[in-house]
Parts: C-alpha cells; structure tokens; sequence
C-alpha cells in the first residue's frame, strides 16, 4: 500500500519502525517536512494499519459521496424528464445508471 501525501503541506510522507516505542506496535507515519510534523496519532502494531490510517481522509470520502449524490439527483431529473416524453430506452439506461450511483454511494460509506 503506497503512502498519500501530507494532508496539510503535502510532501512526502515516510514509514518507519525504527522509533523507541512499544515494541509491540512500532509502525508510525509522519511528515518529511520539518516545520510540518504531521504524523498518525500513536504507533500502530503492522505496516498496514499505519498506513491505512495515514492515508484516511474523511474529507476525500463526503466530497465523493457528495458528487456521487448530486450525479444521482441530475440522473433522476433526466429519468422523470424523459418519462415525462415517453420514451422507453433511455429510462432503462437512466435507470441502471442511478442503481450504479447508489452501489458506488453504498461503498463509500461502508470504508
């Protein structure tokens, strides 16, 4: 798994077990920047849950969900426009589509 960048100054984000620290969790993320010192907020027990951890940024989540939703609502106009005129294609499509935006809306909430 590949570390993001800072969420606060964006450089480039390090990995070590190399810190005195509980042997027992020795994974810790932080910032290369000097003057930034971002890091996780303790040291983790695997390489993964640091880095999962590190690279969690809850404001990315609701931006998607909230682009997914208003994709969602513009299809949902265009399917009750076009059943409005009558035609049957593009309502199966507009259909199918707004059921993929939810699946997409589902899993962005269950991470």
């Amino acid at each position: 798994m590949k570390l993001k960048p800072c969420p606060f100054c964006g450089s480039v984000a390090y990995l070590t077990d190399e810190l005195p620290c509980d042997p027992k969790r020795p994974w810790q993320v932080f910032c290369r920047k000097d003057d930034c010192q971002a890091t996780i907020d303790e040291p983790q027990a695997t390489e993964d849950v640091a880095i999962e951890l590190w690279n969690n940024r809850p404001g990315e989540k609701a931006a998607r969900v909230e682009a997914l939703e208003k994709a969602r609502g513009t299809l949902e106009a265009r399917h009750r426009l076009t059943k409005e005129v009558g035609t049957l294609y593009p309502i199966r499509e507009s259909a199918v589509a707004v059921g993929i935006i939810d699946e997409l809306i589902r899993a962005e909430n269950a991470n």
